[in-house]
């Protein structure tokens, strides 16, 4: 018995050993397991979360208006209602559940300012806050927002400048910042925006130049820049733009001569200049090459020299308007092949009929039937009145030919236009009974 007892023992301590070694190893395991269990993150939390990535920027939003009774029910305890359900507020569908791709707050009298958060909505696609009464800057953290398509914030009271980082927001193709107080220059960085259609800018406060770089929006079919402070001469790399469909620069202070490349846009519908300082003549090939314009407004600059002859070429011009100008020489004699015209007005001009055959003009305008505005006042106009005057359309309402030299009778036709609103026959050498 005593002899064995030493055996027992170093028997005992072996697996005593081998039990520990066990043990340590089945606890490794264990830990091991557990690690990687609690690594992998549980499917339920990606569907708890999803629903309120956006949330925060909202609410910020909602912070930054006051008052904000039109948000009244944006509540972030409100558990019977996803903010996707918000009014006002759009998510994705299948391809991105519960992110903010719409946010429509248009018209709802809103006041205060848009909170820099905004940036966070990066699913956001179209924006429009305009007809309310906000105030204060753009957040540039709106070049965040890489798949905006529509900006739209006009009539409001926003000032500061236009942040360049929304040349960022690559897949814009609407920008209206129309009837705010915004200042500083029109961005060149907005050049580089591929998809933009339309450009609307009018009526802030904006100054400087225009940026040749818009000379790039090869997708561009409006830009609007009227009551602005922009300075400078028409960029001629406009002219390259073959989708641009409409301009509109009126009432700046544009100086210098039209680019002839303006001349050239066979694309070109709608063309708004008055109210610059603008010089030069009109290309006598205008007409030609304008095959698509509707509108030629230029009233109001330092313009010199004849109406274009091949301006009649243009055959779908509805609107000719340029006056006060120092426009001179006689009119075009076909000028009636505008069918389509309904506004003629070139008053305050240099413009002359001397001769008989000068006056061949007013039986072409015969043909235009649509003709509701003919307004020659205040030119070189001389002689008596011809009685082709009473074969104009009697849709007329306006005519004017005070402040020429007329002489002689009004004939009597003139009375078939029974829609005539407004006859300016001041300041002339009439005679003989009305």
């Amino acid at each position: 018995m005593d002899a064995s007892l030493p055996m027992m023992r170093f028997l005992f301590h072996l697996w005593l050993r081998t039990f520990e070694s066990s043990l340590r190893v089945l606890t490794s395991s264990t830990l091991i397991l557990s690690f990687l269990f609690s690594a992998r993150p549980a499917a339920s939390a990606t569907v708890m979360t999803s629903d309120t990535d956006d949330l925060p920027a909202l609410l910020s939003i909602k912070a930054h208006l006051d008052p904000s009774a039109s948000l009244s029910s944006w509540y972030s305890h409100n558990s019977s209602t996803a903010f996707c359900r918000w009014p006002g507020v759009t998510c994705g569908n299948n391809q991105n559940p519960g992110r903010v791709t719409s946010l429509d707050l248009a018209n709802l009298s809103l006041t205060g300012s848009i909170s820099p958060d905004i940036g966070n909505l990066t699913f956001l696609r179209s924006l429009n806050l305009s007809l309310n009464s906000l105030q204060g800057q753009l957040p540039p953290e709106l070049g965040r927002l890489s798949h905006l398509e529509s900006l739209l914030l006009s009539r409001n009271a926003l000032e500061g400048r236009i942040p360049g980082t929304l040349a960022n927001c690559s897949s814009l193709w609407r920008i209206s910042l129309g009837s705010n107080r915004l200042a500083g220059e029109v961005p060149a960085e907005l050049g580089a925006l591929p998809k933009l259609q339309i450009l609307s800018l009018h009526y802030n406060d904006l100054s400087g130049r225009i940026p040749a770089s818009l000379g790039n929006l090869s997708s561009i079919t409006h830009i609007d820049l009227v009551g602005n402070r922009v300075t400078g001469t028409i960029p001629p790399s406009l002219g390259r733009l073959r989708s641009l469909v409409h301009i509109s620069v009126t009432r700046n202070s544009l100086t210098g001569a039209i680019p002839a490349s303006i001349f050239n846009m066979s694309s070109l519908s709608y063309l708004y200049l008055g109210y610059n300082q603008l010089s030069g003549t009109l290309p006598p090939d205008m007409g030609n090459a304008l095959v698509n314009l509707e509108v030629l407004q230029a009233f109001g600059n330092t313009l010199e020299g004849p109406l274009p002859i091949s301006l009649p070429n243009a055959s779908r011009l509805t609107e000719i308007v340029l006056p006060y100008n120092r426009l001179s020489g006689p009119l075009p004699r076909d000028i009636g092949r505008l069918r389509y015209l309904s506004s003629l007005s070139l008053h305050d001009n240099r413009l002359e009929a001397k001769k008989a055959e000068d006056w061949e003009f007013l039986a072409s305008l015969a043909n235009c039937s649509n003709l509701r505005t003919l307004d020659l006042g205040y030119n070189k106009l001389e002689g008596t009145l011809p009685a082709a005057i009473a074969n104009l359309s009697t849709q007329l309402r306006w005519l004017g030919l005070g402040g020429n030299e007329i002489r002689g009778s009004i004939p009597a036709g003139i009375g078939r236009f029974t829609n005539l609103h407004r006859l300016h026959l001041d300041q002339m050498a009439l005679s003989g009974t009305v």
